[in-house]
């Protein structure tokens, strides 16, 4: 009897301990990973190949940057006249009416010489009050001003009708200037723009040769702003006795043209 229990006392601590050396060898819940495996992940990631930036050569040019610049010439084809009556009276509307007299005079004398009524526009209109030279407290009269503009397209004629427009009553403001049509600037400034892009290329071909590249291009033009110099303006006198007809020199006009090019190497 005693032999037997001691039996099943063995049996029993027997698989007691063989069921400790199970548990022992399976992971507990919630357990830390062994450091070798961690370790060996760390190397699989770090082994993964980074990506690379390739940079292309073909993007990163240089690039040659030069201005040309040309100026071209012209004759004045067109005048423009400023004329202007003045009168004078003691009562405002007589002096009015003799100035409206006069300036009609004056416009039927020069559309009679081949200005048209759309080459004519008033500039200014003026009245003023005249005072007394002693206390300037007292009006003595007015004074009433009309000025016009003419554009004169026939320079021939722009002489003359400075003269027919003094001996038909115009007693102040007297000037002129010149200029050209519209399309005359226009050919003008292409003409000269299109010697700029000349210039612009024999200069960067000259820095190309002088610095060993090949240049391309070029592939970028960009356009300047337009330059107009003014020709001087002339006051015109009450026409001399002696002298025939008013003269004048107009000279000629500048333009100027400015171009960009940028070229790549």
């Amino acid at each position: 009897m005693t032999t037997k229990i001691s039996k099943n006392i063995s049996i029993l601590v027997v698989l007691l301990l063989l069921g400790l050396a199970i548990v022992g060898c399976k992971p507990v819940n919630g357990a830390q990973p062994d450091k070798n495996e961690v370790k060996t992940e760390e190397k699989e990631v770090a082994s993964e190949e980074k990506p690379k930036v390739i940079i292309d050569k073909a993007e990163s040019k240089s690039h040659l940057t030069v201005t040309g610049e040309s100026t071209k010439s012209i004759k004045p084809s067109i005048a423009y006249l400023n004329l202007g009556i003045t009168t004078n009276a003691e009562d405002l509307k007589d002096a009015q009416k003799d100035n409206t007299t006069k300036m009609n005079a004056l416009l039927k004398a020069i559309k009679d010489n081949g200005i048209a009524d759309a080459d004519i526009q008033t500039s200014s209109y003026n009245m003023y009050p005249q005072y007394d030279h002693e206390t300037y407290s007292k009006i003595v009269g007015y004074n009433v001003q009309h000025i016009i503009n003419v554009t004169v397209r026939d320079m021939e004629k722009a002489g003359a009708i400075m003269d027919i427009a003094v001996d038909n009553g115009a007693n102040s403001s007297h000037s002129m200037t010149f200029g050209i049509t519209d399309e005359e600037r226009e050919n003008i400034y292409v003409e000269a723009m299109k010697d700029a892009i000349e210039k612009g290329q024999i200069k960067a071909q000259a820095l190309a040769d002088g610095m060993k590249i090949k240049i391309k291009g070029p592939v970028e033009v960009v356009e300047g702003s337009r330059g107009f110099s003014p020709l001087p303006s002339y006051d015109m006198n009450m026409k001399q006795a002696e002298e025939s007809s008013t003269s004048f020199m107009p000279g000629e006009l500048k333009v100027n043209a400015t171009v960009t090019l940028i070229y790549e190497y």
